[in-house]
């Protein structure tokens, strides 16, 4: 617990103002990290075909 309080200091508190306007670009942030995570996806299919076609028999792929 001590170690809590001594970051209790570095929350951020937002009034109601603040947290209504967040919660209207949160729909608009998901919508960006959606396209994000798919155009990533249809890179590294293009990149392993690309490899492939290279003559590369190992092609090592991150999943995050």
């Amino acid at each position: 617990m001590a170690e809590l309080t001594a970051h209790i200091d570095e929350v951020f508190h937002l009034d109601e103002t603040e947290q209504e306007r967040i919660l209207a670009y949160l729909p608009r942030i998901g919508v960006l990290i959606s396209h994000l995570v798919h155009e990533r996806a249809e890179l590294m299919t293009k990149f392993d075909a690309i490899a492939t076609l290279a003559g590369a028999t190992d092609t090592p792929r991150s999943t995050t």
